[in-house]
């Protein structure tokens, strides 16, 4: 357990030895031996809550030299009673907020006619835990991401320079509303995921709907009860337009074409057919698309506090990249990411350059797990590609002078390197944003692939579709990048750096939920299988996260 601050220290002699001159500093005195007991380190109770912001609560606390926050003036009260009961939509619990509890305190003491000192000393207590807890919640989240993968690279900076002393200001200033929602993600993806959560709280406070049941394949022109049953749960989440009728037992033309919108909308292929991998997502309870909305929320808290006005958004689980500018999406393309074996891992970097015509220094793990194994058993394979060997002064060495016998994976010294050319892994351009990954966006010879419905073929890295309008649209100069320069450039087959004036902003992130452009909720396959481990952890009771708070306190 930390030490008090030394303000806090300070400000409890001056109080504590400070005469009693009037009813209120019972309640100062109450709340400065209150926290003086909490940051003792024992568990402290409030009735049967726990409170869990011990130095938080008393850095606050301190600022005001122990004056009460919420008794004082009730307008901060009715306004954190306010955000609290707002928190089901953004996907968070209100009773992490200790909800009930603070709402029976506060009735407790507007119907007492004398108000009791330990009470108010309670109330003020509960609250401003409360408090903390959902400012921590709606900046950082509610979930450490690091706790969920090691590698997690992306660290938020504090929401200003003294964030407790910022938000004792907002109280101070009767701006509460104000101050926490400005602690929200970027609009330009967070609200969408409140829009998509909201429909969907609506679906099932209309009942949700019922599961079509298990059958052979359904196609226009059956009839029978199925159908009624893919008829109504089509209707329920406006697949299937108001007009038809939900009681029918005929399989038309309205039906195959809200079975193509509810495809659509789920990422599947949109034939108008009701087979085993669409009536799967079409009984996916609603409570379950709840739940998947609520993960892909918490997402979007870790991601970042700023928006950018131009940024490259890669999601990994829609397979797609897209071009964010002015918070509109301007650009968008089909991607490839990593296989389920060799994720592509999710965290934000800054596209520096372009390479066109580039050349593949074969990363560690892609040179002993695959190439190799397969260079050990047929030397020739490496030439076949256009691979040359490197030692390591970068000096070329040939493949005819090296025992391939003796080699092996984990004894191999050299570096492998493949030159531009039509066989390069890479393609015709790569998009360099450094990063300990070794993942960047790039060409690829693999182009049939794209057609895929789960397109995860790749070693880590993000094949693009159509890269070379991803090139124009990054490069943003049509005088002097315009397609026909950088054909061109491609066209001599030599290698050549471009570099940004402005770094770009680059974001891999994965979410499962959101809003297209046509205003439709959509749907991604979990092809990592990551939504079960936050949504469990979003559902537990919240535990602060040892790193976070450390750079909140400034001990780190």
């Amino acid at each position: 357990m930390s030490k008090p601050s030394f303000r806090i220290v300070l400000v409890w002699a001056l109080f504590i030895a400070a005469p009693l001159v009037h009813a209120q500093a019972t309640v100062e005195e109450a709340l400065a031996l209150d926290i003086e007991q909490m940051l003792g380190g024992e568990p402290f109770l409030v009735g049967d809550t726990q409170i869990g912001s011990a130095w938080v609560i008393g850095e606050m606390f301190t600022l005001r030299e122990f004056r009460p926050i919420w008794t004082i003036d009730p307008r901060n009260l009715n306004d954190l009673v306010a955000l609290i009961a707002e928190a089901p939509s953004v996907g968070l619990d209100a009773e992490d907020y200790h909800e009930e509890a603070l709402v029976a305190l506060r009735s407790e003491l507007e119907a007492a006619a004398a108000p009791d000192p330990r009470l108010v000393a309670d109330l003020e207590l509960l609250a401003t835990d409360a408090l903390m807890r959902l400012a921590y919640h709606r900046y950082y989240g509610k979930i450490d991401p690091v706790s969920l993968d090691a590698d997690w690279n992306i660290d938020k900076p504090l929401p200003g320079p003294d964030p407790i002393a910022g938000i004792e200001a907002a109280l101070r200033e009767n701006r509460l509303l104000e101050r926490m929602r400005a602690l929200d993600p970027p609009a330009f993806f967070y609200d969408n995921f409140k829009t998509a959560l909201a429909r969907y709280r609506a679906f099932a406070d209309w009942g949700g709907w019922e599961p079509v049941p298990a059958g052979p394949t359904l196609h226009a022109g059956d009839r029978g009860s199925r159908v009624v049953a893919l008829r109504q749960r089509l209707a329920v989440t406006e697949d299937l337009p108001t007009s038809a009728s939900p009681d029918s037992t005929e399989f038309d033309t309205e039906v195959e074409e809200g079975v193509k919108r509810f495809q659509a909308r789920h990422h599947l292929t949109a034939d108008g057919v009701v087979g085993p991998a669409t009536l799967k997502e079409l009984n996916v309870p609603v409570k379950g698309r709840i739940d998947q909305i609520r993960v892909n929320l918490e997402r979007a808290r870790w991601i970042g506090s700023e928006s950018p006005k131009k940024a490259v958004v890669v999601n990994i689980a829609a397979f797609r990249v897209q071009v964010f500018d002015g918070g509109q999406v301007v650009w968008t393309t089909r991607v490839q990411v990593g296989k389920e074996y060799r994720k592509t891992p999710i965290f934000r970097g800054k596209m520096t350059y372009l390479q066109f015509n580039p050349t593949w220094t074969v990363p560690p793990t892609i040179l002993r797990k695959d190439i190799l194994p397969k260079a050990i058993s047929d030397p020739e394979y490496l030439t076949k590609r256009g691979f040359e060997i490197l030692d390591g002064a970068g000096n070329r060495v040939d493949p005819a002078s090296l025992d391939w016998s003796r080699l092996t994976p984990q004894n191999f010294p050299y570096i492998l390197r493949q030159g531009p050319g039509p066989t390069n892994a890479m393609g015709l351009v790569k998009f360099m944003f450094p990063n300990p990954h070794f993942v960047f966006l790039h060409d690829t010879v693999s182009r049939s692939k794209f057609g895929a419905e789960v397109r995860t073929f790749s070693s880590g890295c993000i094949r693009v579709e159509h890269p070379m309008d991803l090139a124009e649209v990054v490069l943003a100069d049509p005088e002097q990048w315009s397609r026909a320069r950088i054909d061109e450039l491609v066209e001599t087959g030599q290698t050549r750096n471009v570099f940004l004036d402005d770094p770009l902003p680059v974001y891999l992130v994965y979410w499962t939920a959101g809003i297209d452009g046509e205003g439709r909720v959509v749907f991604w396959r979990d092809v990592y299988g990551r939504d079960g481990a936050i949504l469990e952890e979003l559902n537990e009771e919240f535990r602060p996260s040892p790193r976070i708070v450390t750079t909140i306190r400034g001990d780190g």
